[in-house]
């Protein structure tokens, strides 16, 4: 397992261990206000995605099998859909969401595969996500539990910058969080 604890800084990968990549994160803020963060709209399309993100929510259906879909804009004019099915909701604690990257841009796949060393098959284009809050004190520690088809899956997403990614967008919550 993967593990990072604070995803902007630089980590050395745990290798070999198994499929997963985990981010967590403690936010000077309580438990509803991440909850907000993570399920309404207007708040997910401040944070969500790197720092060149400009981001529209089509859909976020917070209920078993609803969905959860953002397009991600970046500064080079480039949208990256990102449709989710949500499997699990359980409200101020978690949400379990396939999130399928498979309406990326043809060039993010191709980059994709060359760190992978071969193209993409269906379950590698879906990414199991839970995410997780504890609330304890006014803080709140979020938990990012990914889970990739293979080892080689994870590994390709971390080379391609999944680390800085993730960072970014917490970041972005962060920043969300002290200025609502």
């Amino acid at each position: 397992m993967l593990h990072l604890g604070q995803p902007s800084l630089p980590i050395a990968p745990v290798m070999g261990i198994d499929r997963d990549l985990v981010m967590k994160r403690v936010f000077c803020a309580p438990v509803d206000q991440v909850w907000t963060a993570w399920t309404e709209a207007a708040c997910l399309a401040r944070w969500w995605g790197p720092d060149e993100c400009v981001n529209t929510v089509r859909a976020l259906d917070l209920r078993p099998g609803g969905a959860w879909h953002i397009d991600m804009r970046l500064a080079n004019g480039l949208t990256y859909p990102l449709k989710s099915v949500l499997r699990e909701v359980v409200p101020g604690e978690r949400l379990v969401l396939l999130m399928d990257v498979s309406s990326h841009p043809a060039s993010w796949h191709a980059r994709l595969d060359g760190f992978r060393g071969r193209p993409a098959t269906g379950p590698d284009r879906i990414i199991r996500t839970a995410v997780t809050m504890d609330g304890s004190d006014g803080a709140t520690a979020l938990t990012i539990h990914q889970r990739f088809s293979t080892i080689e899956e994870r590994d390709a997403y971390v080379q391609m910058g999944a680390r800085n990614g993730w960072g970014q967008s917490l970041d972005r919550l962060e920043e969300l969080l002290i200025h609502p």
